[in-house]
């Protein structure tokens, strides 16, 4: 009896450990997970080391600047597929305007060439388009994404990059 009992509550216990992943869906694209990155031996990703003040290249920093962006403290997602990168715990920037509503978004996460397979699969299956701007195999996220951001993803050395427009992906320093 003793032995029927622990197996129910061994098995109770690694479901409550396993537990399930859900993901939720906004205006913004399909539901969608990234498994979180699992810890290696091996050495630091640029995902892994990258700060808000160190992903991108100088001239994209003084652009900024000239345009009048500074780093948000708030760090809200663009969408599902961002919000999917956040919670994988990627890293997440966001620059906007001190005045007004003009906001550039950014992530960053570790993911394999299996769970980039999967992902990709998922967002061309929601309506993302597979082009050449700024690299061969970025995604863009269809035109009714968000009325006034087409974000775009592009997945490179085991790391995913989110940009909320195409062009600013070839400002991140790990892409040059």
């Amino acid at each position: 009896m003793h032995i029927r009992h622990g197996s129910l509550i061994a098995g109770a216990l690694v479901l409550c450990l396993t537990g399930c992943a859900t993901a939720q869906t906004d205006a913004g694209g399909p539901a969608t997970s990234i498994p979180p990155a699992t810890p290696t031996s091996s050495p630091a990703t640029p995902a892994a080391s990258a700060t808000c003040d160190t992903v991108l290249a100088d001239a994209e920093y003084a652009s900024l600047a000239t345009d009048g962006m500074d780093l948000a403290a708030d760090t809200s997602a663009l969408g599902s597929a961002m919000q999917a990168m956040i919670d994988a715990g990627g890293l997440a920037c966001v620059w906007e305007k001190s005045e007004g509503d003009v906001r550039v978004w950014f992530a960053q996460v570790d993911l394999d060439a299996p769970g980039w397979d999967a992902k990709r699969a998922e967002l061309l299956a929601a309506g993302y388009t597979e082009g050449d701007a700024p690299f061969t195999g970025t995604l863009t996220a269809p035109k009714d994404y968000d009325p006034n951001y087409t974000p775009a993803l592009y997945h490179r050395d085991g790391v995913l990059y989110f940009a909320s427009y195409p062009e600013f992906l070839g400002s991140v320093l790990a892409l040059q």
